[in-house]
């Protein structure tokens, strides 16, 4: 899905904040007057909107759109943290599944889920937003707005390979218990070894190999810290590595 917000008219922000999940959690299951737009700043979740599944994870975006139903998928992961954002919807703004959008001069396209890694101004401009709302100065919060979607529609611009990148990204992020191995993903996405990998390193700036690891590096370090008497060998297995000893070297050269 892919929402077109209305640029030409400032908007009010209904609400902007922060939470962290101490225990996983569902998203709502609603429909509302506002647009939800939430950076996950680490954790990982799946959330259901109008018969499509978005599976996000770090430094990742994702939109429910104004008088869209969205309900739950399945709960978040542990400690799971976000900074939300609830506008009000303009006119002009819709929502459509349509692949390609033409909108106005006055209006932007996001799509429904946007990784954000490489573009560190994105969670700025959430926290400037919230910062802006919670100080009462909403007009500063509402031109914030204007340029976090004009970003978001920037990083939205569609190519086959940033799609490609994010079926290998979703992939990934739900089987935490699968170190995949390049000719794995390409056969599941019924694609070639060089096709993939190609268009994630175009979209996510680094080897398939190297997200998968990083990821599994960050996913122990929850493991260790908030389960200290797991063994290693579990942590190992759980994470997909080959085995205790594969995953401490992994560890060794990567946990900084």
């Amino acid at each position: 899905m892919k929402t077109v917000f209305n640029i030409s008219q400032k908007r009010k922000i209904d609400e902007a904040n922060s939470n962290i999940y101490l225990t996983p959690a569902m998203h709502p299951t609603r429909t509302m007057p506002l647009h939800d737009l939430v950076y996950m700043i680490s954790g990982t979740w799946q959330i259901g909107q109008e018969g499509e599944t978005l599976t996000v994870g770090k430094d990742d975006v994702f939109v429910l759109s104004a008088n869209r139903h969205h309900y739950k998928v399945s709960p978040c992961s542990q400690r799971c943290r976000t900074i939300y954002i609830h506008a009000h919807s303009l006119e002009g703004d819709y929502s459509t599944m349509e692949e390609s959008v033409a909108p106005s001069s006055d209006a932007v396209v996001v799509n429904s889920v946007i990784n954000a890694s490489a573009s560190p101004d994105v969670k700025e401009l959430f926290i400037k937003i919230a910062n802006s709302k919670n100080a009462g100065d909403e007009l500063l919060a509402s031109s914030y707005f204007d340029l976090l979607v004009c970003l978001l529609s920037e990083l939205s611009s569609q190519d086959k390979q940033k799609s490609l990148a994010q079926k290998i990204h979703d992939l990934i992020i739900l089987h935490p218990d699968c170190f995949f191995s390049n000719r794995e993903i390409a056969e599941k996405l019924h694609i070639s070894v060089r096709t993939a990998e190609k268009a994630f390193k175009a979209y996510y700036k680094t080897s398939i190999h190297q997200y998968i690891l990083k990821n599994r590096i960050e996913q122990s370090k929850h493991y260790l810290i908030n389960y200290p008497d797991m063994k290693i060998s579990e942590i190992a297995d759980n994470l997909g590595f080959y085995d205790e000893y594969h995953f401490s070297n992994q560890f060794k050269k990567h946990a900084s």
